[in-house]
Order: structure tokens, then C-alpha cells, then sequence
């Protein structure tokens, strides 16, 4: 009876059971080793079920449907039945092919990525947008060579040559031959949030 009561406690206190979280992009490379760990230190008896590399929209539809419980996405456009808490912001990074002409740069502008063709993320994604804004304030708009929903994907595309891609800093945690990373000049920025659906503990 004893295990019984603290089995419960535990269970009505979220501490217990299947908790399934979702990681956008490159979160997933960043930020979710680090929550898992500490998760795994801080309620042992949580069941964790973990899915990254989706791109915001994926991750808000996952949340209405059930198929996840709380989500750490780019905060874009607020939706109904969901619930919010911004956790910070994060600027975003030029990943370049190396040996490239901008790979010789210490620092990019927008003037100069206005001139170059781009592999980036989904239309509907929310660095997509950032990318979009950032750009247009120099007169210009992305020109897209190719997109992909995974930032590994994206960054096996830069390393490829296919082009530069504008990505969140936490994607500088993947390493991969053929990709150097240059700052971007007054670069953009996108808030990192938890979301979960309203009226759930």
C-alpha cells in the first residue's frame, strides 16, 4: 500500500508515466541531450518518449492531435488550444560549402545573401519567415535552390555545394565535412518556446 500511495503521488504529480516530447530542427542536437539528461536525473520514473527534427508546423499539429504532449518549437504565429512559454531567443548562422566565395568572409550581410541562391527549410517554416523578413529589408526575397524539412538534410545540401542556408546557431552542433559556419550581419533572430495544449497540467 505503501508503493501503491507513492506510485500515485507520483503519477498526479507528472512525475510518472509516458511524457512525450517533440524538438524542433536543430534543437534536436542542442537542446534535447541536455533535457533528456537532466529529465532522466530529476524523475527517473518518467517514460520519455522522444521526436525531433520536425519543422514548428509539424510539431503544432502533432500537439493537436495527441501524438505529443509538449513541444519545443519556434515561436511563430500563436494557435488555438495551445499554450505558450518563450524560454529566450537564438540568432540564426550562414552555413556555407566550403570553399565557396562566402566561406572567405569572416561576416555576411544581407546584400550579399540577397545575390545568392539559398537551400533552406519549408515555406511554411518559421525560419523560413525570419529568413524572408531579413531579406526583404534589403529589397530582396530568398531565392531557393532547394528545401528540406531536416536540418541534417540541410546541411548535407550545403556540404554538397548546393548553396548556403540560413540556420538557428544550434545547428553549428552538427559537424559535418564540407560546412563552415560565417556570422550574419545584424542577423536575425527566432524565440525558442514550450508548447502544450491549454488546460492540460
Amino acid at each position: 500500500l505503501d508503493t501503491l500511495g507513492t506510485e500515485v503521488q507520483l503519477i498526479g504529480a507528472g512525475l510518472k508515466g509516458p511524457l512525450r516530447l517533440g524538438f524542433t530542427g536543430s534543437t534536436t542536437y542542442g537542446v534535447m541531450p541536455q533535457v533528456v539528461r537532466r529529465a532522466a536525473m530529476a524523475a527517473p520514473n518518467l517514460q520519455l518518449g522522444v521526436s525531433g527534427e520536425m519543422t514548428t508546423p509539424r510539431l503544432v499539429s502533432q500537439l493537436l492531435e495527441r501524438s505529443i504532449d509538449i513541444a519545443l518549437l519556434r515561436y511563430g504565429s500563436p494557435m488555438k488550444g495551445l499554450s505558450y512559454q518563450v524560454l529566450g531567443d537564438e540568432t540564426c548562422i550562414l552555413a556555407v560549402p566550403t570553399g565557396s566565395p562566402l566561406d572567405d568572409l569572416e561576416s555576411i550581410t544581407a546584400a550579399e545573401l540577397a545575390e545568392t541562391a539559398l537551400v533552406g527549410y519549408p515555406e511554411n517554416s518559421v525560419v523560413s519567415a525570419v529568413t524572408t523578413g531579413f531579406l526583404s529589408e534589403q529589397s530582396a526575397s530568398p531565392d531557393y535552390s532547394i528545401r528540406a524539412s531536416e536540418t541534417s538534410t540541410l546541411m548535407s545540401l550545403v556540404a554538397a555545394g548546393l548553396g548556403p542556408a540560413i540556420v538557428p546557431r544550434t545547428a553549428t552542433a552538427l559537424e559535418i565535412p564540407g560546412v563552415h559556419f560565417r556570422e550574419i550581419t545584424e542577423a536575425p533572430r527566432t524565440e525558442l518556446a514550450l508548447a502544450w495544449r491549454t488546460n492540460e497540467e
